[in-house]
């Protein structure tokens, strides 16, 4: 078994991981180790004036009162606000819709789900402008049976696999969605619209920057006009349509190797990526701490109505002190893209597909 040791660097972790696993799931490395906050805060690219963003932010979540049923760490308050290039007002927006308890999600939880083959990371796949690539077949899931909580907390965990990475930060993440056999029933209005809030990043700090929806039903258009209503137009540039005879074009020469073996032309067993995954996840976890009991941590300052405890000390008073918004503002700042839809389209709109 992974012995826990603490303060293990990237290396140590791997060279455990590739003891304990085996080539297969080390397909989903190389581990990433996270850097301390504190160096993060010193090289953030705004500088001193960066550091005074993160600190009013830190005071406008904690003075908000429709806020404090949320707790982030200034980890997490420091990662929301380099995804929304340390815009505050984006910033606090999302920290509003996010659920902090997307942050602590982990294999073990997630495991039975994942099992299901409906949405997993695909190892070694890469757009031709090296993004990294998550995999759906949507007509495994059925809003009927399933929980959109469920689903949601599946592809955010299979998001913050590539998200949490300095690199992948950088690149973007792409999502194939393969629509074989899927059907209406498949559809509905909360599932679809929560879900694109996530891929475009207004619910988590993560988001594709490619979406590719694969073999699509010949009536799919009627879908297609319910998506737009909940997409910027930034971003339905960045959904295609395709057959699955145009996935070269998207993609680096050879990438049929790592392609799911539920199209044509895939060569990657699924079932053994899906398998893999869940071991490496579950591994790594148990040796960075980040499984279960990190979880139940949080749930329990959370129910005590306390904030996580933080990471960073040393922030003067008076940066935390300076402040920008009125207490209305703080209790009903609510930011959005430009052309962007804010909330859920009536479920009426569902009549439209009968």
């Amino acid at each position: 078994m992974l012995k826990l040791k603490q303060s293990r660097t990237a290396e140590q972790i791997d060279r455990d991981l590739h003891m304990e696993l085996g080539e297969g799931p080390l397909r989903f490395g190389p581990v990433h180790v996270e850097r301390p906050l504190r160096e993060l805060l010193l090289e953030n690219p705004h500088g001193v004036a960066g550091l005074n963003i993160f600190a009013s932010l830190s005071v406008h979540w904690n003075r908000c009162s429709n806020c404090r049923k949320k707790s982030y760490t200034d980890a997490q308050i420091f990662r929301i606000l380099r995804f929304t290039k340390f815009d505050e007002r984006r910033a606090l927006g999302l920290m509003k819709r996010a659920d902090p308890r997307h942050f602590h999600l982990n294999a073990f939880d997630q495991q039975a789900q994942l099992k299901t083959k409906t949405l997993f990371p695909v190892p070694n796949l890469r757009t031709l402008e090296g993004s990294p690539c998550f995999y759906m077949r949507p007509s495994r899931y059925d809003p009927r049976k399933t929980p959109t909580n469920v689903i949601i907390d599946n592809l955010v965990y299979v998001m913050e696999t590539y998200a949490s990475r300095d690199v992948e930060h950088k690149k973007g993440i792409a999502f194939i969605a393969n629509m074989n056999n899927w059907t209406f029933d498949n559809f509905s209005t909360d599932y679809c619209f929560k879900f694109m809030q996530v891929l475009q990043g207004r619910s988590f700090p993560a988001k594709v920057n490619l979406f590719l929806i694969v073999n699509p039903p010949s009536w799919f258009d009627k879908i297609w006009n319910i998506m737009k209503s909940m997409l910027s137009t930034k971003f339905q540039r960045k959904v295609h349509m395709i057959p699955e005879d145009e996935l070269p074009f998207f993609f680096k020469q050879g990438f049929e190797k790592y392609l799911p073996d539920e199209f044509i032309e895939g060569k990657a067993d699924t079932a053994e990526i899906v398998d893999d995954f869940i071991q490496y996840q579950q591994a790594l976890e148990k040796a960075t701490g980040k499984g279960p009991k990190r979880q139940i941590l949080s749930q329990l300052f959370n129910r005590r109505g306390t904030t996580v405890p933080k990471d960073v000390h040393g922030l003067s008073e008076k940066m935390r002190a300076e402040t920008t918004f009125s207490q209305e503002e703080l209790d009903t700042t609510e930011v959005t893209d430009e052309h962007s839809a804010s909330s859920p389209p009536s479920a009426r709109v569902e009549a439209q597909l009968q």
